[in-house]
């Protein structure tokens, strides 16, 4: 019931921060409240535009309009919502059912984007076109489609389009609740079910990174877990010992189940307590016992995005 600016300690008057293709943190969810598991969406926020690169958090507000023609420029469309089956991990999204007289089709846009009101629960939902389409008019057989065929429009924001240009929500990424495991065998499958081409990228070169003694965000990335039974061929313990400590105590503080599983440590925040004034440590690799086990594993320091995934369509 409570303000945003109130609730979170944020000016009284701020901007919403967009995700900026630069800055691959800055995101937002879509999403308010999921009743089943509690979890709140997440909204990005900063005092002005120029804040953006470092926006604030903040739980997801609801939205109250006292005038909703006045909100939304026009009457919006009373209807029947109905959840989609099946797939318990989608937060708050919905499938237009019926639309409730007075209103009609032609009440909606042709362009996006378009509001309903669900008459069960009295809250708006926005049409989001990310979904996945299946033509059944004759009831017999199944077309599928897509829109944007599977792409997303990029054109520059200019003088000429300033007051039509949009972001397009159906551009965005859905916002799943569950977890699953990143193998070769679970990543195929966006490509078998929805036409993406995900891929994980391995042995970039450390460009614009700083040696671990200098910084205190770092990824180290187990590369041959298959085989470094013995550790690394080449380790950098006896050099810098504290790395080797950080490492295994960033492991021993996972759950047990996990720590002979992980590959990649994103150890952010945390100082490696070390000097390197000739960058021995930057690429360098380091033999680390699991503490749950006692296994022996290599962890090497690595860029940025060393064994992260990424959707190639639009590369």
């Amino acid at each position: 019931s409570a303000r945003p600016s109130v609730q979170h300690g944020i000016p009284s008057s701020y901007v919403i921060c967009r995700k900026d293709p630069d800055q691959d943190e800055v995101r937002m969810s879509d999403f308010h409240y999921d009743s089943s598991t509690g979890q709140f969406g997440t909204l990005l926020v900063a005092a002005d535009s120029n804040s953006c690169s470092m926006p604030i958090s903040i739980e997801m507000p609801s939205v109250q309009f006292s005038n909703p023609v006045h909100a939304f420029g026009s009457q919006i469309p009373l209807v029947t919502l109905m959840d989609i089956d099946g797939s318990s991990n989608v937060l708050e999204s919905k499938l237009l059912d019926q639309i409730q007289a007075p209103s009609t089709c032609a009440n909606f846009k042709m362009i996006w984007p378009n509001f309903v009101q669900d008459s069960a629960s009295g809250l708006y939902y926005v049409e989001d076109r990310r979904l996945e389409l299946y033509d059944t008019t004759n009831s017999t057989t199944i077309t599928k489609s897509r829109m944007l065929g599977n792409r997303c429009p990029r054109v520059p924001r200019t003088f000429l389009n300033e007051d039509t240009c949009i972001p397009r929500a159906d551009c965005g990424a859905a916002v799943f609740a569950g977890a699953f495991r990143l193998t070769a065998e679970n990543m195929r499958k966006f490509y078998e079910l929805d036409n993406k081409y995900v891929y994980r990228l391995t042995n970039l070169p450390l460009v614009s990174t700083s040696n671990p003694c200098k910084t205190n965000n770092n990824r180290f990335v187990r590369k041959d877990a298959g085989n470094d039974s013995s550790g690394c061929s080449s380790d950098s313990n006896d050099e810098f010992p504290t790395i080797v400590t950080a490492l295994t105590s960033f492991i021993g503080d996972m759950n047990q189940s996990e720590q002979d599983v992980v590959r990649v440590l994103d150890i952010n925040g945390i100082s490696m307590n070390c000097n390197d004034a000739s960058n021995d440590s930057l690429g360098a690799s380091f033999t680390v016992t699991i503490p749950s086990s006692g296994a022996i594993a290599c962890f090497t320091h690595s860029y940025k995005y060393e064994s992260s995934v990424f959707v190639m369509n639009d590369w």
